[in-house]
C-alpha cells in the first residue's frame, strides 16, 4: 500500500511538472510553441503539443486514481457526463462536417486540465520549500525574460502568494525585494498594452480592493484598510497619467464608438444587395515558421536572390486617394486598398492586379490622403486587433506594447460588434437554441461585406468570435448559457469560500481567474490551447487549495 501511495505521489509530481513546462513556454513563444504538432497518415489534422500533453496527462491520471480518487461519486458522474458529451459530439459533427470538428471541441475540453491539475496537485504533496524555490525562480525570469503581456499577471500572482507564505525572514524579505523590482521594471503591464488588458487588470484592482477592504473591516484593521483605500486610488491615478491616451479614450467615447457604428452599419446596408458569400476552403490553422520565433533563424533558411523576387507594382486609383505599396518580402497575391474612412477594412472596390509571389507575406500600406497626412495601416493580429508591422513577429525579448491611433482602436471595437451581431442574428435565424456543430465554420457576414479583416477570414475560412463566453453560446446555445453560469457559481463559490477562511493567498489566486475571465470578453482565451490551458490549470490548483484549507492548515 505504501509503495502504491509513493508511485501516485511521484506520478502527480510529474503530471505537475509537465503542465508547468508547458505553461512557462507559452508564455515565452505562445502559439508558435503551441503549434507544433505531429502529423500522422491516418487523420486529416495535425495533434499538437497541448493535445499530446493531455494525452498523457490522461494516462498519468488514470494511474493516480486507480488506487483512490479524489472525487466524490457524484462528481466524477457529472464530470464523465459532460466529458462523454464533448466527445460524441465531437465525434457525430467530425463525421459529417469534416476536421474543424476538432479545433472546435477543444473550447470544451481544454477544461479537462482542470481535472488535471486538481487531481495532481492534491495528490502531488510537493514540500513547501520546493514550492517556494519554483515559485521566486518563475517569478524572477520576469526580471530577464519578458512575457507575453496577459501572463504577466498570473506570475506576478504566484510570487505574491510565494512572499506571503515564506517562513524564513531571509526569504521574506528577498521576496519583497524582487517584487518591487519587478513592479517597477514592469510597472508598464498596468498601463499599457491592449486596452482589454487595462480592463482586466482595473476588474482585478477593484476585486483585491473589494476582497480585502471587507476582510480588514470585519477584522477591525483599519490602518490596513487606510493604507489599501490610498493604495488602491494610486492606482487608479496611474490609468491618467501612464495609460495611453487613446485606449483611455476609446473605453470611454461611448457616444463617439456607436456614431462609428452606425456609420459603418449604413455603409453595410448600401452594400447589402450586391453580397455574394465566398466558397472558402477551409483551414484548422495558421501556421507559423521558425524565423518568427527568432529573427536570426532567417540566416540559415535559403531565400530567393533578391533580384528574382518580383517587383511591387504602384497602385494607380480613380478616385482621389494616391496609394503605395511597400514591403520588405513579396506581397500578397491579391492586395486590396485599404479604406481611409474605416480603420481595418480593405475596399472592395479597388483591387490590384494578381501578383505571383514565392511566399505570400501580409505587406505594409501606406496611403496618402491629399488633405490628411500620411496614415500607416496596421496588420491584423491572430485577435483581429490591429498592430504594428513592426511588432508582427514575437520575438524572446519583446513585449506587446500597443501604440495606436484612436481611429484604429475605435474601429476594432466595431469590429467586434459586428461580429457579435452576426453570431446572435444567425443563432435566431436558424432557430439554433443548441448551438451550431464545431465544424460549422463561423462567417460574419458584416466583416465580408465591409471587407474587414480579410486576411483572417479569406485565409482560414472562418473568423473568431473574440469573445469566448459567445463562442460557447455559439456552439452550444442553451446548455453553453448553462455552463457559463456554472463557471462564474463556481467563482463566487471560490471566493466566499476563501473569504470565510480569511485567505489572502486565495483571495490573488482567485483575483488571476478574474483577469482571464475579463479578457475572455474581448480575446480568444478558452479556444486556443496557449491561453485555455494556462487558465485551466489556475482553475483546478485554486480549487484543490480551496479544499485543502478546508481540511486542515498547510503542514510543512
Amino acid at each position: 500500500m505504501k509503495n502504491n501511495i509513493n508511485t501516485d505521489i511521484w506520478l502527480s509530481r510529474i503530471g505537475l511538472v509537465l503542465i508547468f513546462c508547458y505553461c512557462f513556454l507559452v508564455s515565452i513563444f505562445f502559439s508558435y510553441f503551441a503549434q507544433m504538432h505531429l502529423s500522422l497518415s491516418f487523420l486529416p489534422f495535425p495533434i499538437f503539443v497541448g493535445e499530446i500533453l493531455m494525452f498523457v496527462c490522461l494516462l498519468l491520471m488514470g494511474s493516480v486514481c486507480e488506487n483512490s480518487s479524489p472525487f466524490s461519486r457524484r462528481s466524477a458522474l457529472l464530470l464523465g457526463a459532460y466529458f462523454g458529451w464533448v466527445m460524441l459530439r465531437a465525434l457525430i459533427n467530425y463525421h459529417y462536417d469534416g476536421p474543424l470538428s476538432a479545433r472546435n471541441a477543444a473550447l470544451f475540453y481544454y477544461p479537462i486540465f482542470a481535472v488535471f491539475s486538481y487531481v495532481f496537485y492534491q495528490k502531488a504533496k510537493f514540500p513547501r520549500n520546493i514550492l517556494m524555490s519554483l515559485a521566486f525562480l518563475a517569478a524572477g525570469i520576469l526580471l530577464f525574460k519578458e512575457m507575453i503581456v496577459w501572463y504577466w499577471w498570473t506570475y506576478v500572482t504566484v510570487l505574491v502568494i510565494a512572499v506571503w507564505n515564506a517562513k524564513s525572514l531571509k526569504w521574506r524579505w528577498a521576496g519583497w525585494v524582487l517584487l518591487a523590482a519587478i513592479f517597477w521594471l514592469g510597472r508598464e503591464y498596468f498601463y499599457q498594452g491592449a486596452r482589454a488588458h487595462l480592463v482586466s487588470v482595473l476588474c482585478v484592482l477593484v476585486f483585491l480592493g473589494l476582497y480585502f477592504g471587507m476582510l480588514f473591516a470585519r477584522r477591525r484593521h483599519y490602518v490596513l484598510l487606510g493604507i489599501l483605500l490610498v493604495s488602491f486610488l494610486f492606482f487608479i491615478l496611474g490609468y491618467f497619467i501612464y495609460a495611453e491616451h487613446n485606449a483611455v479614450s476609446s473605453l470611454t467615447s461611448f457616444k463617439k464608438m456607436m456614431d462609428k457604428y452606425d456609420e459603418c452599419d449604413k455603409l453595410y446596408q448600401s452594400r447589402l444587395a450586391k453580397y455574394v458569400p465566398k466558397n472558402l476552403p477551409i483551414h484548422l490553422y495558421n501556421p507559423k515558421k521558425l524565423e518568427d520565433i527568432f529573427p536570426t533563424a532567417a540566416v540559415f533558411i535559403a531565400q530567393p536572390p533578391a533580384t528574382v523576387r518580383p517587383a511591387t507594382p504602384n497602385l494607380e486609383v480613380s478616385h482621389p486617394v494616391t496609394t503605395s505599396v511597400e514591403a520588405s518580402h513579396p506581397a500578397t497575391p491579391s492586395m486590396e486598398v485599404p479604406h481611409p474612412a474605416i480603420p481595418n477594412a480593405e475596399a472592395s472596390h479597388v483591387a490590384t492586379p494578381n501578383v505571383e509571389v514565392s511566399r505570400p507575406v501580409t505587406p505594409s500600406v501606406e496611403v496618402s490622403h491629399p488633405a490628411t497626412t500620411d496614415v500607416e495601416t496596421h496588420q491584423t493580429s491572430v485577435y483581429g486587433d490591429a498592430v504594428p508591422t513592426s511588432m508582427s513577429k514575437l520575438t524572446l525579448d519583446s513585449r506587446i506594447v500597443q501604440h495606436r491611433s484612436l481611429e484604429v482602436d475605435e474601429g476594432n471595437i466595431v469590429f467586434r460588434l459586428f461580429i457579435w451581431r452576426d453570431m446572435a442574428r444567425e443563432l435566431i435565424e436558424n432557430k439554433a437554441w443548441w448551438g451550431f456543430s464545431f465544424g460549422h465554420p463561423q462567417r460574419s457576414r458584416s466583416l465580408e461585406v465591409l471587407c474587414w479583416g480579410q486576411t483572417e477570414w479569406q485565409r482560414d475560412g472562418w473568423v473568431m468570435p473574440h469573445n469566448s463566453y459567445f463562442h460557447i453560446i455559439y456552439r452550444a446555445g442553451i446548455l453553453g448559457v448553462f455552463l457559463i453560469v456554472v463557471l462564474f457559481f463556481l467563482i463566487a463559490r471560490l471566493t466566499k469560500d476563501f473569504f470565510n477562511l480569511n485567505s489572502v493567498e486565495g483571495a490573488f489566486l482567485v483575483g488571476a481567474l478574474v483577469y482571464w475571465l475579463v479578457l475572455s470578453n474581448f480575446f480568444v482565451i478558452l479556444e486556443f490551447p496557449y491561453n485555455a490551458i494556462v487558465f485551466w490549470t489556475l482553475f483546478g490548483i485554486t480549487c484543490a487549495y480551496r479544499d485543502e484549507l478546508k481540511k486542515k492548515p498547510y503542514e510543512e
